[in-house]
């Protein structure tokens, strides 16, 4: 977090300082290339109302869309699927959409307000090295960092109470709209759970992360020999 954190600030202060759009010398494709690296690491304003959104109209009775649930489902869903279906085509193995959800959940709210403040101070902030190779002596949670996540399931929570109440209390014209948002909420639930869930730190007593793999290896001897193996463990 601390690593995407100082990425996002420095994002947004060279499309302040340094606008890929306004720069001499890039043709449009290399433009849009830049711009959409830069406007990338925005993402966590938009990403913490999209969490808020269902909560708005559940507890607080406030049409986020001011139209009939019907019609939100006719024009938003096709656009929502087709949207998601079309991404998982073009990324394939190299980004699945709902991991790529949880990773940016998990940093929305970090993210938010150095890329806020770097916007209109481009100049504030200071870039400070991730330590590398830490070990981690034992399993634990970290309480600090899923803090304001926590925060967001319990109100997420309240919300899902009083959806379920009100689907049993609304009159029959509205219910869609209930199920509509507590269908969103039931989502935003699954995501910020996961959310949480990775502030599970594991125990690290290696130096370097090590993956399984399974290759044939030769390895030479001192004295030139050569054995043959197989790695099944990578550094």
């Amino acid at each position: 977090i601390g690593q995407r954190m100082r990425w996002a600030r420095g994002m947004a202060q060279i499309f302040r300082i340094d606008n890929p759009l306004l720069g001499k010398g890039l043709n449009w494709a290399q433009r849009l290339c830049y711009s959409n690296a830069m406007l990338y690491f925005l993402n966590g304003a938009p990403r913490l109302i999209f969490l808020l959104a269902p909560l708005a109209f559940l507890l607080l009775d406030s049409y986020i869309v001011f139209a009939p649930a019907v019609m939100i489902a006719a024009y938003a869903l096709p656009h929502i699927i087709h949207a998601n279906l079309t991404n998982s085509r073009k990324q394939g193995q190299f980004r699945h959409r709902f991991w790529a959800e949880m990773y940016e959940t998990v940093l929305a709210w970090y993210i938010f307000k150095p890329t806020t403040v770097a916007l209109f101070n481009p100049g504030k902030g200071k870039f400070n090295v991730t330590a590398k190779g830490q070990k981690v002596g034992k399993q634990f949670f970290d309480w600090n960092i899923s803090t304001p996540y926590l925060l967001l399931i319990a109100v997420s929570l309240l919300g899902l109470v009083f959806g379920v109440y009100r689907l049993i209390t609304e009159p029959a014209e509205d219910r869609m709209t209930v199920i509509l948002n507590l269908a969103w909420l039931c989502y935003n639930l699954v995501i910020i759970g996961g959310a949480v869930a990775v502030a599970e730190e594991a125990k690290q007593q290696r130096n370097a992360h090590r993956i399984t793999v399974n290759h044939s290896v030769t390895v030479y001897s001192a004295d030139e020999r050569a054995h043959t193996a197989r790695m099944i463990d990578f550094s």
